[in-house]
């Protein structure tokens, strides 16, 4: 080659000018992209990525069938009419599927305001994984939902016996329509949409909410609450109580707090083949005032047990069955067919849920961890990042033939949901016919390169590694071995995936 026609292109972050340097290719994110996926929810516009934590799982091992508390605040989630994008002021067209996009998944929505894009929903998760991150979508934006599209019902499955939200009613969230009768009882903000205030006062205030008849002919149950006490007084305060008479050997079944001679704590009894048994907290942990503390009671058949915020306090075997009686009558906050006599509990209910199985206690723990922060529990599954692009210019020489565009690009994905695409473009002084970049098939991803545009297009699901491969993999070419166009030239990734985010 003559002297002074050896020219060379340098490829990197720094524009760089000198004589004989035609161009510098840089890199620069654009950023993450979203793709609509093939497999959306036929008539829906919008959609969010969610993905459950799967360290606040506890146990180690996968729950079937449970219900996640959904809890968030979103502009795109308000109603059309206070500029959101979901089309019924109800929140109707709000709907969840599993992580294929097209499997609809279960759900309660408890509370929904369209002024302000908030929404409290509960998910029946068939699958809730221990040990990766549980990925699923949250729909919105249809106005074509067909009657019976939606049974909030359907989130609790036949062991709930009863669901209580008490949020602005007693009314029962599962289909057996287990509806109480509030009697000067107020419903208030809680920890999730509402909850229920009882007032001791001075002993003559009758707060309760009134069931009516509950029999469970099961060996098993679950019985839990979220409690706040404003004061404690010296008699058993009802939590719930499903009882005829003051009469130990009437009570069926049932949770109060209690002064053990040390401090307060929570106390329960369970009738089992006609014998009443009784399990009470000890000194550690003490139950205070002022808190929102969850409480539980199980029975498998063999023993019950009673957990504060997940902790077992108090054990009791008691081999058997459960007993029934008609007669019986299910109060929240006070004792049944003994109103007036000091049992009322002077404080707040919330998610009251009766079913007839015994929960174990990581699925307890789950459910506070749930509750307490919903916002961890549940979050955006995180878009991917691009990092460790190269920190020199690349040197390209005229006629140097094919050239990896990056050998230490890695792509980090916290939830490793596949990535739908890749688009990699030339944007700056692209000479048509002259630059191009380079790619071969593999791994599943397909290349296609827009000549007319200076863009490569990698399509194809695959795993945030295949992808990392595949663009480290690509090359950029000069076909012009003479004298190429001179000028910077700037290389863009944009990556695409499935998951979207939420703001």
């Amino acid at each position: 080659m003559p002297a002074g026609k050896h020219k060379n292109i340098l490829m990197g972050h720094n524009l760089l000018t000198r004589k004989y340097i035609i161009a510098v290719l840089l890199f620069a994110l654009s950023g993450i992209s979203v793709a609509v996926k093939q497999q959306w929810y036929p008539t829906y516009g919008y959609r969010r990525a969610l993905a459950v934590d799967h360290t606040l799982v506890q146990g180690g091992s996968d729950f079937s069938n449970f219900p996640v508390l959904v809890k968030l605040t979103d502009p795109e989630l308000r109603g059309t009419f206070y500029g959101g994008k979901v089309e019924w002021f109800s929140g109707h067209d709000i709907i969840f599927t599993a992580a294929d996009g097209v499997t609809k998944l279960n759900h309660d929505l408890e509370f929904y305001d369209d002024e302000t894009g908030e929404i409290v929903a509960w998910v029946e998760m068939p699958t809730l994984k221990a040990n990766e991150n549980t990925v699923f979508y949250l729909y919105y934006g249809s106005d074509d939902i067909p009657d019976g599209f939606m049974d909030p019902s359907s989130a609790w499955n036949s062991k709930y016996q009863a669901v209580w939200h008490l949020n602005e009613d007693a009314e029962d969230a599962t289909s057996n329509g287990r509806d109480g009768t509030p009697t000067n009882v107020g419903f208030l903000q809680a920890n999730t949409a509402g909850g229920a205030e009882f007032e001791l006062g001075d002993g003559t205030t009758d707060d309760h909410i009134d069931f009516g008849a509950m029999e469970i002919a099961s060996d098993s149950i679950t019985i839990s609450a979220w409690v706040k006490i404003k004061t404690f007084h010296n008699t058993m305060a009802r939590i719930v109580n499903n009882s005829t008479s003051f009469d130990i050997n009437n009570h069926i079944w049932g949770i109060a707090t209690q002064w053990n001679g040390t401090n307060w704590t929570f106390y329960s009894r369970l009738k089992i083949d006609g014998t009443t048994y009784e399990a009470e907290g000890g000194l550690n942990p003490e139950l205070v005032a002022g808190t929102w503390v969850n409480v539980a009671l199980t029975y498998n058949g063999i023993s019950m047990n009673l957990y504060l915020n997940g902790s077992l306090i108090a054990t009791r075997l008691a081999p058997g069955t459960l007993s029934t009686d008609p007669a019986a009558s299910l109060f929240l906050g006070n004792q049944p067919n003994g109103l007036g006599s000091g049992y009322g509990l002077n404080g707040q209910l919330d998610e009251v849920r009766i079913s007839s199985d015994a929960k174990s206690q990581a699925w307890i723990q789950t459910e506070i961890a749930n509750y307490n922060s919903p916002a961890a529990f549940v979050s955006a599954a995180a878009p991917p990042e691009i990092l460790n692009l190269e920190g020199a210019n690349l040197l390209y020489n005229e006629g140097l033939g094919e050239l990896n565009i990056s050998a230490a690009l890695t792509i980090t994905d916290t939830d490793d949901v596949n990535m739908e695409s890749a688009i990699i473009a030339l944007t700056n002084n692209y000479e048509i016919n002259e630059d191009s970049l380079c790619f071969d098939n593999a791994g599943g991803i397909t290349g296609s390169w827009d000549n007319a545009n200076g863009i490569l297009t990698l399509t194809g699901s695959a795993s945030v590694a295949a992808y990392q491969a595949a663009i480290r993999s690509v090359r950029y070419l000069n076909a012009n071995n003479d004298f190429p166009a001179s000028g910077t030239r700037t290389l863009s990734i944009t990556l695409t995936m499935e998951i979207l985010t939420v703001p």
